[in-house]
């Protein structure tokens, strides 16, 4: 008995024991669980801050790509080969890099659009385009621009990357010169009725070359010292431009486009005379303020006609017709010369009203003023354009381009380099006074004084600028993308024979006959139809 009380002792020591060893383990157990709890928690936090900072990162992102994506990069670049068939061309043949422009378009609301394109062009960086853009986000029909845009003109702002033939027509590019300018424009569009208007203000002189001649002392020749109108306004005058188009839909076959523009516009006269168009006298501006301006007015009518014929076919042009003027010029220069005591001699022509008995004379200071002026003029000119486009499966396109200018309508060829203005100062009994000192014998015409000198021009004759031209511009693309081209074309000028010849065959109207090409004095006679042609290989790539 008192055996079976020890077993059942030792078993229930054995089992309180074991009891409490579970128990322990257990409370370890739960301790260990506890603390991976407060591991996990810390873990979870930790992960929760970095998932808090991804979140932050990603919207931050995520605004500056919705910045970005308000942001358009475009562009395209042009590089050619060109081989002229001038005799006053050399070199003859060149590579060049004619366009290379980047535009960025950014749009940071809805119906705000800023655009800025520069013109990369190695030695000649440029900025063709900047203005901002606000549309009618209600209406969706009015969009005003202000800053420096395309005029309004069909092929001005047809763009040179989506253009047949290298390069705009040619009166095109005497009348729009630079084709932008600095304005503002309001262009209205409905959404249900094809018809677009635009009208637009603009300084006027963009593009424009101003002559102010300087006196060369080392030639005795007044050299050209042309200013280019870029950025800047020099007059009061501002000149407003014009343009309807109406479209028609011609059923599933094409369209036909109709449209007319109008310019109306001044530019300050740097003369107090006015030529008419064919180089006769028309009137005094104001001697007072030569800030009188002379014309620039003209109207154009244009059509665009498509037929999705055999992969398209394109007929368009325009005719222009109007009034263009020159501003002329007045520009001075002096000089001034010390002379010792003894005789001197005057030729004037008002030399009767002086005592011509020899006399000692002592000059101390000669001045001359050197005065080359020539007066505004205002021509009637003429020109158009027509394009005849088929293209050819998707990859290639044929272009045909004839186009015309005739500078002055006014003034037949036979006449240019004949017709012309030249008038010099008179005095009092309408001599011209044509002055000029030389030392020797004379007689006095001032003692101990500065004696003034004046050597005048004042003309104006007709000349290559008036000799009009008819162009043809044959073309041939091939796109091997949508974005890459390569453009075949060749351009035949065709000027119109002009000026009278002398005794010796050379015509009156030609290029400067003192210039030299490669050491040979070259020149071109426009009295004969002279060979300017030029051919065109240029590749083109857009983005």
């Amino acid at each position: 008995m008192k055996r079976i009380a020890q077993i059942v002792i030792s078993l229930g020591l054995i089992l309180y024991v074991l009891v409490l060893s579970n128990d322990l383990k257990a409370q370890s157990q739960v301790n260990d669980l506890k603390k991976e709890q407060d591991t996990l928690k810390e873990n979870v936090t930790t992960l929760r801050d970095k998932v808090s900072g991804i979140e932050e990162r990603i919207a931050t992102a995520e605004g500056d790509l919705a910045k970005l994506t308000k942001i358009k990069l475009s562009g395209y670049l042009q590089a050619q080969w060109q081989h002229s068939e001038s005799a006053i061309a050399y070199p003859n043949n060149i590579f060049s890099v004619r366009r290379a422009r980047i535009k960025f378009t950014y749009e940071p609301l809805d119906g705000v659009v800023f655009v800025l394109q520069p013109d990369l062009v190695p030695g000649n960086i440029t900025v063709k385009d900047a203005y901002v853009q606000l549309n009618d986000r209600w209406l969706k029909t009015f969009s005003l621009y202000a800053g420096k845009f395309n005029r309004p003109n069909y092929e001005v702002e047809y763009s040179s990357s989506s253009r047949e033939v290298p390069e705009r027509s040619r009166v095109i590019r005497a009348i729009y010169p630079d084709e932008r300018a600095i304005g503002a424009k309001l262009e209205i569009a409905p959404q249900n009725v094809p018809i677009k208007i635009q009208l637009a203000v603009f300084n006027g002189n963009d593009g424009i070359g101003i002559n102010n001649p300087v006196y060369n002392y080392s030639t005795g020749l007044w050299d050209n010292n042309v200013t280019v109108g870029q950025n800047i306004d020099f007059d009061n005058y501002k000149d407003f431009m014009a343009r309807v188009t109406y479209s028609f839909k011609l059923g599933q076959w094409g369209g036909l486009t109709l449209g007319a523009h109008g310019y109306y516009g001044q530019i300050k006269a740097n003369s107090t005379d006015l030529l008419k168009s064919d180089y006769t006298y028309d009137k005094s501006l104001d001697a007072q303020n030569t800030g009188n301006g002379v014309k620039k007015n003209w109207v154009g009518f244009e059509t665009q006609f498509y037929v999705d014929v055999l992969g398209g076919l394109t007929l368009k042009g325009e005719y222009i017709f109007g009034v263009n003027s020159s501003p002329g010029y007045n520009s001075q220069s002096y000089s001034s010369k010390n002379s010792t005591t003894g005789n001197a001699t005057i030729s004037t022509t008002l030399s009767s009203q002086y005592n011509t008995a020899k006399d000692t004379l002592t000059v101390l200071t000669l001045k001359t003023t050197l005065v080359n002026k020539a007066p505004a003029i205002s021509k009637n000119f003429m020109g158009y354009y027509v394009y005849l486009i088929k293209n050819i499966g998707k990859r290639n396109q044929v272009a045909v381009r004839y186009d015309y200018y005739n500078p002055d309508t006014k003034l037949s060829a036979d006449k240019i380099g004949t017709a012309g203005w030249n008038e010099s100062p008179k005095d009092a009994f309408g001599n011209p006074i044509k002055t000029t000192y030389t030392k020797g014998d004379g007689f006095v015409i001032a003692n101990k004084y500065t004696t003034p000198i004046i050597k005048t021009t004042n003309k104006l004759t007709s000349g290559t600028g008036d000799v009009a031209y008819g162009t043809w511009t044959f073309a041939y693309s091939y796109f091997f993308t949508d974005n890459i081209k390569i453009m075949l074309a060749y351009e035949m000028p065709i000027n119109t024979k002009s000026g009278v010849k002398n005794s010796s065959g050379v015509g009156n109207v030609t290029t400067d006959q003192t210039a030299m090409v490669n050491g040979v004095p070259t020149f071109l006679d426009f009295s004969e139809k002279v060979n300017q042609n030029l051919l065109t290989l240029r590749l083109q790539a857009k983005f």
